[in-house]
């Protein structure tokens, strides 16, 4: 469902980026005939085509918010309850046995009005909760990748997020439940982390870089 209604927004979104570059390509060539001469008839042509830029370059911003909005809805399917996420965090490659847990020494939630909110974890915890169910949708997975740097290496959350996809993937195909909801917010994690930092933690030769091509060659 995500992907389909994801894959007609971006076809649209590629479609009206693609007008408003043709209309604004044709009114700076019709403004340069009207500076060159004054008396041309372009200027009623030049406020229409203005016009037509302001509501094509309020499409596309529309287009990319929606399609932001399914990335998120997209990631968010995958999302584990916060119960497990304390024997995900101490959990290794080695095999995935998640059990529901109220180690406050992992993470430590407060709850007003229904509402559970993440006060503090360690780092572990803090990593583990990228998996988490509303992740996404509150925004923890985008703030993580600006601030992670203080307690956690690159190559130590690139060992973290590679380890969990194995650990499910050695399962076999047919995952279900907990186990296929970790192996997809894995490689969403991986894709939203390179998307958004490759500048700052992918440069080229880097340590970082070099094990994830290998883990995408080897594994994925």
């Amino acid at each position: 469902m995500f992907m389909k209604a994801f894959s007609e927004v971006q076809q649209q979104l590629i479609l009206e980026t693609r007008n408003l570059k043709k209309t604004r390509n044709f009114y700076h060539k019709l403004l340069q005939q009207e500076q060159k001469n004054k008396g041309s008839d372009n200027k009623a042509m030049l406020v229409r085509l203005k016009a037509q830029q302001e509501e094509q370059r309020s499409r596309v911003l529309f287009l990319e918010t929606v399609k932001k909005y399914l990335e998120v809805l997209s990631v968010e399917q995958w999302g584990l309850e916060a119960s497990v996420l304390p024997s995900l965090a101490e959990s290794g490659a080695a095999g995935l046995e998640l059990q529901s847990s109220l180690d406050s020494s992992v993470l430590s939630f407060s709850c007003s009005d229904g509402k559970s909110t993440l006060q503090l974890g360690s780092p572990l915890g803090l990593v583990a909760h990228l998996y988490a169910r509303n992740a996404a949708l509150d925004g923890y997975i985008q703030q993580f990748f600006y601030t992670f740097r203080y307690f956690c290496s690159a190559d130590d959350l690139l060992r973290f997020i590679t380890d969990k996809f194995m650990s499910v993937a050695r399962e076999g195909p047919d995952l279900s439940g907990d186990s296929l909801k970790v192996f997809h917010r894995s490689l969403d994690l991986l894709l939203l982390w390179v998307s958004g930092s490759k500048a700052v933690d992918f440069r080229e030769r880097s340590s970082v870089l070099q094990t994830l091509e290998h883990f995408i060659n080897t594994q994925v």
